[in-house]
């Protein structure tokens, strides 16, 4: 089992405390000139290629 590492956890959420208002404000600002259903298949897209990297380590860590 890995070993916990309180300052990556830290980092990670201070990134995401400025990721997740710029999202929202880039729909906002997209909005207006995109579709809906464009601009959520794109934000789901993003976050799937975020996370892919970190499902496959820890499912094929064992």
């Amino acid at each position: 089992m890995a070993l916990a590492n309180p300052r990556l956890g830290v980092f990670m959420m201070i990134i995401f405390c400025v990721l997740a208002p710029a999202n929202d404000a880039l729909v906002k600002v997209l909005g207006d000139s995109m579709p809906i259903l464009q601009v959520l298949i794109a934000h789901f897209a993003a976050q799937l290629l975020l996370i892919r990297r970190k499902t496959w380590t820890v499912r094929h860590e064992t």
